[in-house]
């Protein structure tokens, strides 16, 4: 995500968000090429527990910046699985 946000001149946050609504709409993306597949693993058991979670909830508990963070809520909430 970081190659991307300097190349597009936009905060890596904001291509977090541009990727986490693609992830959401259904679009066929790989997280595993922006994000580890731990982290989603890690979202993804957080989610069985408090499955109404926000992503700021997780964002909390998993002490995690927020760009990866997004990009692996939103693939958890759109049924992507490690």
């Amino acid at each position: 995500m970081t190659a991307i946000a300097r190349r597009r001149r936009l905060k890596e946050a904001t291509i977090a968000r541009h990727l986490a609504t693609l992830l959401l709409a259904g679009y066929p993306l790989d997280p595993t090429r922006c994000v580890a597949t731990t982290l989603i693993r890690q979202v993804d058991a957080y989610l069985q527990t408090a499955p109404q979670a926000t992503v700021e909830e997780v964002a909390q508990v998993l002490s995690v910046p927020f760009p990866p963070l997004c990009v692996a809520y939103a693939a958890v909430r759109a049924g992507y699985s490690v």
